[in-house]
């Protein structure tokens, strides 16, 4: 597996379930290995050791891009700041670089529950949507599921229909979504977060119309769903 990042697996290694093993390889690790032969290319094809090289540039410069801003210390936001986006926008990075870092804040979650993510099988996940980054861990249920989303500077608590009568789009099946998530209300409540970060804006309970996410409560740090919370 090779990516900018690494993307948070035990041991830097991933085995499918027919029993593949993957191992992860960052690009900066890539880089390191190739550029020694550099020399040895340019005395057979300059040509060709002057592009290999740009792209080693190139690679060595989105490393460092993942580095300064792609994960992001405790102290800062999960979100890419306005003023950083402004300037990785028309390079159409902003999206790639907001992704990163919710890969950072999931690889953590993972670390800090890794008995519970197992023992549970709960789902911790990384995803986009309209451009935005998306945090979210969820039970894993084969027909529904509970969970929190942090997406667009919102922290959302949400349920999951899974295949069902209230799966799909049309105003029949949201309504039975909008029945189901009413018989989980307790659920949609943001006590623990008030306890943890005390006023924090206008919460929003309600449901969502997505099918994936019937009802959600979210406060903005990320999330998504019926009942929203900012934070």
């Amino acid at each position: 597996m090779l990516s900018l990042l690494d993307p948070g697996r035990p041991g830097r290694t991933w085995t499918t379930p027919a029993g593949t093993a993957w191992h992860w390889r960052g690009y900066d690790e890539v880089c390191a290995a190739l550029r020694p032969v550099l020399p040895e290319l340019r005395g057979a094809d300059r040509f060709g050791a002057d592009v290999f090289e740009r792209w080693l540039g190139l690679i060595g410069t989105l490393v460092r891009l993942s580095a300064e801003v792609g994960t992001p210390a405790d102290s800062e936001p999960l979100l890419l700041p306005e003023e950083v986006a402004v300037i990785l926008r028309p390079a159409r990075l902003d999206a790639t670089v907001q992704k990163m870092r919710c890969l950072h804040a999931t690889n953590r979650i993972r670390a800090e529950l890794a008995g519970e993510i197992e023992r549970e099988g709960i789902l911790v996940r990384t995803a986009m949507s309209q451009g935005q980054g998306i945090v979210e861990m969820f039970t894993a249920c084969p027909e529904f599921g509970f969970g929190w989303q942090i997406q667009e500077g919102q922290f959302r608590l949400v349920y999951l229909t899974g295949a069902g009568p209230g799966h799909g789009k049309g105003e029949e099946r949201r309504a039975v979504r909008e029945g189901q998530a009413r018989a989980f209300g307790d659920y949609f409540r943001f006590d623990h977060a008030r306890d943890l970060l005390g006023d924090t804006g206008t919460e929003h309970p309600g449901f969502a119309r997505t099918s994936r996410c019937p009802s959600t409560a979210s406060p903005p740090t990320s999330s998504t769903a019926a009942s929203r919370h900012p934070i």
